[in-house]
């Protein structure tokens, strides 16, 4: 029991692998990792290393070949599909790079689905979207359609329904893909705000360096295996990303030639009030193109399609 107090999460000799034309293709190699909770880790690694099928496992989408996944008290490998379904529900909140939100469904509506699907009151779930809302600045846009907002706008209320139903655990899969560098930024320092609030765990798996910016750890995934960047450290401040870069030369991050520059420490971002966070994420959205995670677009489909996002992790048959 003593375990289970300290560490939030944990994965144990993990292994995962496919079978693809009849040849063997292992993603997930002995992967062993404990994180505390309210932990903001950032998991790192080149297109197709295994970051979204890392996440998948986490989530409960998919299930390890082998080891085991403990989330709090739960062991999620000894679910069954309709019990880590359930559990996904209730206890995982997830951000995706292409936003996922249900096109024919208003803001409110986007946001009011997970909690009914949690059993959440009308009232509960109304009273909770408009206050998380206005918190973001968009309490104006609740009857507005995602194809009406910018992209900035739509990546707040992807946030907030990562958060609507107040999950354990926020995982999230390259959050800041589709947005203009500037945006992302401002995005990120807006989420790790309401993280800290809302005293959550968050796995963010990117290739992108700007991740680092809001993150407490930073991992990667090098051939099938996690390694521990023990240079990162930030008990007090942001870190020398030099020293962060030397010790992971192989990934060949995105803007590895403009690296982010961090001057804030925690407690600058901490004093930063809510109407200058708002203010920071109301840029103009300029789309830009960022590949995904190749097993993204072929063994995992949930991230790229919003009607298979609500029917896959929520399911709606249960």
């Amino acid at each position: 029991m003593e375990d289970l107090a300290k560490d939030f999460l944990e994965l144990n000799e993990l292994n995962k692998f496919y079978l693809e034309g009849g040849e063997k293709r292992e993603v997930l190699l002995n992967v062993s990792l404990k994180i505390q909770e309210g932990q903001i880790v950032a998991l790192l690694g080149r297109s197709g290393s295994g970051k979204s099928t890392l996440l998948n496992l986490l989530a409960g989408i998919d299930e390890p070949s082998s080891g085991s996944i403990r989330i709090s008290e739960t062991m999620l490998n000894e679910l069954d599909e309709h019990q880590r379904t359930l559990f996904r529900r209730k206890n995982i909140g997830f951000v995706f790079q292409s936003f996922n939100l249900i096109p024919t469904l208003t803001v409110e509506e986007n946001l009011l689905l997970p909690m009914e699907l949690n059993g959440e009151s009308a009232k509960t779930a109304k009273a909770r979207v408009t206050e998380l809302m206005q918190e973001l600045g968009l309490g104006d846009r609740l009857e507005s359609f995602p194809d009406r907002l910018s992209g900035g706008e739509q990546q707040r209320v992807a946030i907030a329904r990562a958060l609507i139903h107040d999950p354990n655990l926020v995982l999230a899969d390259e959050p800041t893909g589709n947005l203009d560098r500037q945006t992302g930024e401002q995005a990120l320092r807006l989420f790790r705000e309401l993280i800290r609030k809302a005293g959550k765990t968050m796995i963010v798996a990117t290739h992108s360096s700007d991740v680092l910016g809001i993150a407490d750890r930073v991992i990667s995934l090098e051939e099938g295996k996690l390694i521990e960047n023990e240079a990162f450290n930030k008990n007090t401040e942001f870190p020398d990303l030099e020293e962060v870069f030397k010790i992971i030369p192989e990934l060949k991050l995105e803007n590895m030639d403009a690296k982010p520059e961090i001057k804030e420490t925690d407690q600058e971002i901490r004093d930063t009030t809510e109407s200058e966070m708002i203010e920071l994420t109301t840029n103009v959205y300029e789309e830009t193109t960022t590949e995904m995670d190749d097993e993204a677009t072929t063994t995992n489909p949930i991230f790229s399609s919003e009607e298979i996002y609500f029917y896959n992790i929520f399911d709606f048959n249960l």
